[in-house]
């Protein structure tokens, strides 16, 4: 079973000090494709392409912490959800004027295109700058290139230690 995954988006799917692709969903993908009787084999995809690759077989499965919309199950079928996050605003530790979505108004955000957190950002006024991932984001927040960017509250926690 062929599974795309991004391979950069800690704990979720991400390369070790080995430079083994491990992780939450990736260990999860494999339990699952033991229980088919199938190997596992991934596919690292940058995000914006994920369900593209989906659409054109690249791939039969996506491990990567997908969050399930209306519009997505129009066209997918998801598991049961197994986990449970929540989006948090991440900005450089000096910066004091945004505070809660409210603040993201005409903001600057590095978001991937297609994601939930894209969305959301959106929503709240920000200007959006693509990236292709969650380390590229923090990367252009860090360089002070864009102000903040909106992502998982355990990816974020799992880079910031």
């Amino acid at each position: 079973m062929k599974i795309g995954t991004e391979g950069t988006y800690a704990p979720f799917t991400y390369h070790n000090s080995q430079d083994q692709l491990t992780g939450f969903d990736v260990e999860l993908a494999q339990q699952v494709a033991k229980q088919l009787g199938v190997k596992a084999s991934f596919v690292e995809t940058p995000w914006d392409g994920m369900f593209a690759g989906l659409n054109d077989k690249r791939f039969d499965m996506i491990a990567n912490e997908v969050g399930i919309t209306s519009d997505r199950k129009k066209s997918f079928l998801f598991s049961t959800p197994y986990i449970r996050s929540a989006s948090v605003i991440i900005v450089r530790a000096n910066d004091n004027k945004i505070h809660s979505f409210k603040d993201l108004q005409g903001v600057s955000v590095a978001q991937s295109l297609t994601s939930n957190y894209s969305a959301e950002a959106a929503q709240d006024g920000a200007k959006i700058t693509a990236v292709q991932g969650f380390n590229e984001a923090i990367q252009l927040v860090k360089s002070g290139r864009v102000e903040a960017t909106v992502n998982d509250k355990l990816s974020f926690r799992l880079s910031a230690s």
